[in-house]
């Protein structure tokens, strides 16, 4: 099977691999500047920080040690790490987009 965008052929076994490559993670914190958040790029590939809760999207699970470490060094109180594979549907919706059109 295989997706179209914006002219574009996306063959199902290239979404189900960028699925299987995005982990997002939700961290519970306080303490957090701006500085620490920015310097989260070498593990992350997004970050987003809404009051004490810090969402980052990650390749693999075996980054976090090192991001909470990197994040404790740095003065941030860790309180909570929710790790959460993205599914198919909304790596879909990421990918295609919501327009629904061709």
């Amino acid at each position: 099977m295989a997706f179209i965008k914006h002219g574009e052929v996306l063959e199902t076994r290239e979404l189900r691999g960028l699925a299987e490559g995005v982990l997002q993670v939700a961290i519970r914190a306080r303490k957090l500047t701006t500085e620490s958040i920015q310097g989260l790029s070498p593990w992350a590939s997004s970050a987003r920080l809404e009051g004490e809760r810090l969402t980052l999207e990650v390749s693999s699970s075996d980054v976090l040690p090192e991001i909470l470490r990197y994040l404790v060094e740095r003065g941030a109180d860790v309180y909570e790490v929710i790790p959460r594979r993205t599914s198919l549907e909304e790596l879909f919706l990421r990918i295609i987009g919501t327009d629904g059109g061709l």
